[in-house]
């Protein structure tokens, strides 16, 4: 029985909660401080008794039935949208202080944006055939201010002429955008081309399909026969072949193959380098999952290095073997072998010499924290010399290769 009666209460709070959304709105219209504001309530009673706070009304209490179609919607305002709205459709139940509007639709620029998407055209407006136009649906008509036309209207007025515009003059009344300009047609689009637009039957020559031309011509360019015709004194057809791919000769075939290449390499470098890590950490000790991972990386190192490094060696084997032929600016640009030597052999130097002061330091700090320890004074000493030792070595060994590098030139 309980249950009952709780479920006839919820559907009774329901029912009502929803007749009240459902009920019509009363509103009322107040001026507070110049500005008309509105505000709707479910009954009359709320609304007159909030009515009562507001002394300047404009509107009092009334049942709201607004037949503003969305998005448009209701606002305050003497039949007038304010900027950056337009009209929408329908009425506000016929009050003459609120306005059915919505937000202006944005504005549709054409001409290179010198003009607008209209209806129609006003009185200080031409329109302009704009064959790259937006202008489309309710607005098909470019229109632009009379100001900025030119060329009996078939130009517009901009500060340079860019691509596929040609100028046709000046526009002296604009300073700002001197330049008459006129769009390009398809036929001299296909003209800058070399060709003509006509019809298929009439083409006897290269078919350029990828520049239009009007309905039903196609850009036809006629080749040129060679100088002195046939060796035989008749006719000769001559035909040109358009090539179909990215490049024209074998040598940017094989440049943009090693390119290719080249990434995959170092990718594919990479990716194991980074597999071997994971055996390695992954491995718990088990040496042979060890030997594996050291290995994967090894390998992945070395390729890494070969793939990097293929443009340098195939410099020094045209370096060596020489030949008359111009090489790729990839491989001729490349880092020699010796300039790749003597950077690393710097690299290492700075590490050793590096290494060396840290040490020297570390047995000057042994030797002074010793306490008079005979064992750690003569760790010091043997730190602090067989490091200065080293970096000797080092730099002597610095003076030696580049004196022999400058013996073989």
């Amino acid at each position: 029985m309980r249950f009952f009666l709780v479920l006839f209460l919820a559907f009774g709070i329901f029912f009502f909660s929803a007749q009240d959304s459902l009920a019509a709105q009363y509103c009322f219209i107040a001026n507070v401080s110049g500005s008309q504001i509105e505000q709707c309530f479910s009954t009359i009673g709320e609304c007159q008794n909030r009515q009562s706070f507001y002394p300047n009304i404009v509107k009092p209490c009334t049942e709201k039935i607004s037949t503003c179609q969305a998005p448009a919607q209701c606002i305050p305002g003497a039949g007038i949208c304010p900027a950056g709205k337009d009209p929408g459709q329908g009425n506000c139940d016929g009050d003459p202080n609120t306005v059915c509007c919505k937000d202006s639709t944005p504005e549709v620029k054409c001409a290179q944006g010198q003009g607008s998407c209209k209806a129609s055209c006003g009185a200080n407006e031409k329109s302009f055939t704009d064959s790259t136009s937006p202008c489309k649906g309710a607005t098909p008509q470019c229109c632009i201010p009379s100001a900025q036309s030119c060329s009996s209207g078939n130009g517009v007025c901009f500060a340079t002429c860019s691509a596929g515009w040609t100028s046709a003059g000046e526009c002296p009344t604009t300073p700002t955008t001197p330049k008459c300009c006129t769009q390009n047609t398809t036929q001299d689009k296909c003209q800058a081309a070399g060709g003509s637009c006509v019809s298929d039957a009439e083409c006897t020559g290269t078919k350029l399909l990828s520049i239009p031309c009007d309905s039903g011509k196609i850009c036809c360019k006629v080749s040129t026969p060679p100088p002195g015709g046939s060796a035989g004194g008749g006719t000769s057809a001559y035909y040109q072949f358009l090539n179909p791919f990215k490049y024209n000769t074998l040598q940017q075939v094989i440049t943009a193959m090693l390119n290719f290449f080249q990434g995959v390499i170092v990718v594919l470098s990479l990716v194991f380098i980074i597999i071997g890590a994971v055996l390695y950490i992954t491995s718990s000790g088990n040496e042979k999952m060890l030997t594996l991972a050291k290995g994967a990386i090894l390998a992945s190192m070395i390729g890494l290095a070969l793939g990097i490094a293929a443009p340098t060696f195939l410099n020094e084997i045209y370096t060596i073997v020489g030949g008359n032929t111009e090489i790729p600016t990839e491989v001729s640009e490349a880092t020699s072998i010796y300039t790749i030597l003597m950077n690393t052999l710097n690299l290492l130097l700075t590490l050793i010499g590096t290494l060396s002061i840290i040490m020297m330091v570390v047995g000057g700090i042994m030797y002074l924290f010793s306490g008079g320890s005979e064992a750690r004074i003569e760790a010091g000493k043997k730190i602090v010399i067989f490091s200065g030792i080293g970096l000797v070595v080092a730099l002597i060994s610095l003076i030696v290769v580049r004196q022999i590098a400058m013996f073989f030139g």
